[in-house]
């Protein structure tokens, strides 16, 4: 290496930076006519570009109001647990950002507003673009930021259009979710009571079959010392012994009163009288059963405020797409500017004009 000349030794032969540096000065007006060219097509770029316009839908956790109608006959002892607003929310933001939705929103809203020629490129690649025009935010451990949705469009309009088609498509289907769980476990609830009051049911006619033995056999007592009336007592032992009738001296009620009391057992058409929380435990299966829910009136989630039509186009990083042109541009300038100096030393060289 010389000191005077910054020369540095490779491969045999000797490359002056200083040479290089000369030959780029040389050429000053090539790279700054690259750099201009450059610079140009990306301003042209910029101007000349389709403005991209962003819509937002902010939005907040339901009211207890707003879900009154999927709560009705849910709550109390034993009953259904009612739906919180936080569990409400939760699946309204888990079908918003389903495959199911974004399916639909492409083949219903995106794909018919493109033209013929983008139609016609992969659909893979244009719901991966699509992909990147939705945004779905969710920012539930952040107080200080709000959940929303944002879709990005050529149009102000159709932003709009996009974004509130998005919410409210997301919102049907959370209202049909919600309430086929409802109805579902309204018909679980159903099936528990009927199978509650067959098992009351099942218990009073054995019950009643149990009691028709007992008098069958005091009966067959009370025949076989030929008690036809029950005995009359004194008064001081009327109330110990009709307090045993029930038990071993049931045969004591006679015959006639044991005949009598056989045959109202044998001939009751229904046990429902007899049944304890019948008449209630029907008025529960008949709720259930005929259970509907307005999902009209059932709200899943609250907008905050109103969705604003957007009045400029968003900025899709000018400043860095200069950069990377003004980079480039100087980048090739100086690259092609060698290169015109080695094309030059080669000819020179070919020509004998040089030393080999």
């Amino acid at each position: 290496m010389h000191s005077d000349g910054f020369k540095v030794s490779r491969s045999g032969e000797d490359f002056d930076i200083a040479l290089l540096l000369e030959s780029v000065w040389e050429r000053k007006f090539l790279v700054l006519s690259v750099f201009v060219f450059f610079m140009v097509c990306a301003g042209a770029y910029l101007l000349w570009r389709t403005p991209v316009y962003e819509a937002r839908v902010y939005l907040q956790v339901p009211s207890q109001e707003d879900i009154f109608p999927l709560n009705y006959g849910r709550g109390g002892t034993g009953d259904l647990e009612p739906f919180k607003v936080e569990e409400v929310y939760q699946v309204y933001w888990q079908d918003l950002q389903s495959q199911s939705l974004r399916r639909w929103f492409f083949r219903e809203h995106y794909l018919p507003e493109l033209s013929a020629g983008e139609r016609r490129k992969s659909q893979d690649e244009l719901y991966a673009k699509m992909g990147e025009d939705l945004t779905f935010s969710l920012n539930a451990q952040n107080a200080q930021e709000r959940d929303f949705i944002a879709v990005r469009a050529t149009t102000p309009q159709q932003a709009v259009e996009w974004v509130s088609a998005i919410a409210e498509s997301a919102g049907e289907r959370a209202r049909q979710h919600l309430v086929r769980d409802a109805l579902a476990g309204a018909m679980f609830r159903g099936r528990n009571i009927a199978r509650e009051i067959q098992l009351k049911r099942d218990n009073v006619r054995k019950q009643r079959l149990d009691e028709v033995a007992v008098l069958r056999e005091a009966l067959t007592v009370a025949r076989s010392i030929g008690l036809e009336h029950s005995p009359v007592l004194s008064k001081s032992l009327s109330n110990d012994v009709s307090a045993e009738m029930n038990g071993s001296l049931v045969y004591m009620r006679g015959t006639r009163a044991l005949e009598a009391e056989i045959k109202v057992l044998q001939e009751r058409v229904s046990d429902d009288p007899f049944v304890p929380g019948l008449r209630q435990l029907e008025e529960q299966l008949a709720f259930f059963k005929g259970m509907k829910i307005d999902a009209s009136g059932l709200k899943v989630y609250r907008i905050d405020g109103a969705i604003e039509v957007p009045d400029q186009p968003v900025k899709q990083r000018a400043p860095i797409i200069l950069a990377l042109a003004a980079a480039l541009g100087l980048s090739m300038g100086v690259l092609l500017a060698l290169l015109c100096k080695a094309r030059e030393l080669m000819l020179a060289r070919r020509s004998g004009s040089l030393p080999g």
